[in-house]
């Protein structure tokens, strides 16, 4: 299975436990164990943007594991590495396209916006929760692979008409983390008749 899990995985035609589906994905050799400590490197410090993308990747760590994983420390050593990179070489028509790049080293994720870094972050929420599920949260690795994907369509979204029957702010605010995490980018709310 070309996914997340606990032990080596077994040959498999099953796909990447992604959703929707990437447009490319390559399984390679070896896993990525996510570790104690696990240090997040953005390239750009002064990128507001990345610092807040790279603030969400430890809370997407943190989610995968039973106890919250630690920054490490200057002496240690690193044992597990996610870099997060905005490349403008990567041109992409509204900058949603990624590449999410898994080794036992590390996990690489490139965009050409901050929109594709965030995409590619919910990527690898995907994995990792698809990992911990089968591991039950304990020594959660990915199988190496290189997903690269961009939109298939400009406009995504999902349309909630609330101008008869109304919901919570808390309904409104988990139905728009939900369309993030599957790559919907447009919110049509109807709010009255």
């Amino acid at each position: 299975m070309a996914s997340a899990a606990c032990a080596p995985p077994r040959a498999s035609t099953a796909p990447v436990p992604v959703i929707p589906a990437p447009h490319t994905a390559v399984v390679g050799d070896g896993r990525w164990i996510l570790a104690d400590s696990v240090e997040i490197i953005h390239a750009d410090q002064g990128n507001a943007e990345l610092r807040s993308l790279g603030d969400m990747t430890r809370q997407l760590v943190d989610a995968s594991r039973r106890e919250p994983v630690r920054q490490p420390l200057p002496a240690d050593p690193v044992t597990a590495r996610i870099r997060l990179r905005i490349d403008p070489s990567m041109a992409s028509p509204a900058g949603e396209s990624y590449q999410l790049v898994v080794t036992p080293d590390d996990i690489n994720i490139a965009a050409p916006a901050a929109a594709g870094v965030f995409y590619g972050l919910q990527t690898l929420r995907q994995l990792l929760e698809a990992a911990a599920a089968q591991c039950d949260r304990r020594a959660v690795s990915l199988t190496a692979i290189t997903i690269v994907d961009a939109p298939r369509f400009p406009y995504r979204g999902l349309h909630l008409d609330v101008g008869r029957h109304f919901f919570p702010a808390a309904f409104i605010k988990r139905y728009i983390d939900l369309m993030a995490r599957f790559k919907l980018n447009t919110f049509h709310w109807h709010l009255t008749e």
